[in-house]
């Protein structure tokens, strides 16, 4: 009877570690940006997310920016990102200072169909992207 106890929370704890392992999957690849709290107008076109292999790379449109993240089921966080220096136009510049503060904010993902949410501590919408 006591190896049926202990096998049960163990399939359970092993079910739950392959639940937060396939989220990052999800992740992989490149994101359209849609929206940046604190901003609008953002062109999806150009302005994007790639994942891969733990780091993140992407532009709003001007600068390139490159840093790594971690991720733990829903918890997310971006590590220090580098970022060219170039000038840019109205309204790129307060577009792309509105998203380097926005990922410095990140604590949490979602990612349901197409879609990826980041939110911070208290759930406040960060960053909307698509695939």
């Amino acid at each position: 009877m006591r190896k049926i106890r202990l096998i049960g929370p163990a399939l359970i704890f092993v079910s739950a570690l392959a639940c937060q392992a396939a989220e990052v999957p999800k992740l992989e690849g490149k994101w359209h940006v849609v929206a940046v709290a604190g901003t609008d107008g953002i062109d999806s076109g150009k302005a994007v997310l790639t994942f891969e292999n733990g780091q993140a790379s992407g532009t709003i449109g001007c600068n390139r920016i490159a840093g790594s993240y971690k991720t733990s089921g829903n918890t997310f966080t971006f590590g220090a990102m580098a970022a060219t220096m170039m000038g840019c136009p109205p309204p790129l510049d307060r577009q792309e200072q509105a998203f380097l503060k926005a990922l410095e904010k990140v604590k949490a993902l979602e990612i349901k169909g197409g879609r990826a949410s980041f939110t911070s501590a208290d759930g406040a919408p960060l960053i909307e992207l698509k695939r």
